[in-house]
């Protein structure tokens, strides 16, 4: 983390804290704990529907860094309405591969959002063939919007992407356009 900061002061820090960086919650909780106070990075993207987030989240808070949550279902949802968690924004990332499931799990879990009135700023994205959908969504809704490589390697007509830079550049004209 020192590097990072050195080579890019101004530049904020996200990690994210998934099973799938490490599968143990217990671990991964202890992981965190041990981050030393001057490395610690700006904002951390817990994922409420794992074992542990609960507990991940006030520990962050404690620490003063700023929560991500990353809501995939409904009932993800519900922990965070349900708990009160203190997060800084919401991701909504529906995980259906199906264009049509991906919009309806999306639109369960905004309403719900919505009817609790939790008021904080909120991204939607997708992945692969729900990529450019839920971004088109996100940016029609005033959503924070967000597009790279680890979401999709295609532009929206399916050619292969050069490089994460094609990505960011036709995402910004979509988003340009929705304005």
């Amino acid at each position: 983390m020192e590097h990072l900061r050195a080579e890019g002061p101004d530049v904020p820090v996200s990690l994210t804290t998934s099973l799938s960086a490490e599968s143990d919650p217990w671990r991964r909780y202890d992981l965190v704990q041990r981050w030393a106070s001057s490395a610690l990075p700006d904002s951390v993207t817990v994922n409420l529907h794992e074992a542990g987030s609960v507990d991940l989240v006030h520990l962050l808070d404690d620490r003063r860094v700023a929560v991500e949550a990353g809501v995939w279902t409904v009932e993800a949802a519900r922990i965070l309405v349900a708990t009160k968690i203190p997060v800084a924004a919401v991701l909504v990332e529906p995980t259906q591969v199906a264009v049509a499931d991906a919009r309806a799990n999306a639109d369960a879990v905004i309403s719900l959002l919505d009817r609790a009135r939790l008021d904080r700023p909120r991204m939607l994205h997708g992945a692969d063939a729900t990529a450019w959908p839920m971004l088109e969504a996100a940016a029609a809704a005033g959503y924070d919007v967000r597009i790279g490589l680890e979401d999709t390697m295609r532009l929206p007509d399916g050619t292969e992407a050069h490089d994460n830079a094609a990505l960011v550049a036709h995402a910004v004209g979509l988003v340009s356009a929705t304005a």
